[in-house]
């Protein structure tokens, strides 16, 4: 999973320019900054914890994130699905938030024991 805000930029930036984005929001090479900051309000808050277990050695490993590839891959696609949808010409912003926020309601821990 991406380690800083700037990694989760780079992976919005990199699925975003596969489909077309809204003007107003990108800039060419990636979302202009105040967008993603406003994408990234919603990020930030969101903490995810993955737990494995190897129990016959007694080793256990956790790690903390915001968000996976697949997340913001998913987030992208469904908000280019419902413009396309809905006849629009482009993903807008309201359309990445309103994904963005539908990850709150998914489960924050995950735990593997091998």
């Amino acid at each position: 999973p991406p380690r800083s805000k700037e990694d989760v930029k780079k992976l919005f930036d990199f699925y975003l320019s596969k489909v077309s984005v809204d003007p107003e929001i990108w800039n060419g090479d990636g979302l202009k900054p105040e967008a993603f900051d406003e994408i990234w309000n919603s990020i930030k808050n969101r903490k995810l914890l993955y737990e494995a277990t190897i129990q016959s050695r007694n080793i256990k490993v956790s790690d903390e994130y915001w968000i996976t590839p697949r997340d913001v891959k998913n987030i992208v696609q469904e908000a280019a699905s419902d413009v396309a949808f809905e006849g629009r010409d482009y993903v807008t912003l309201d359309k990445l938030i309103e994904y963005v926020k539908g990850l709150s309601s998914e489960k924050h821990y995950q735990m593997s024991v091998l």
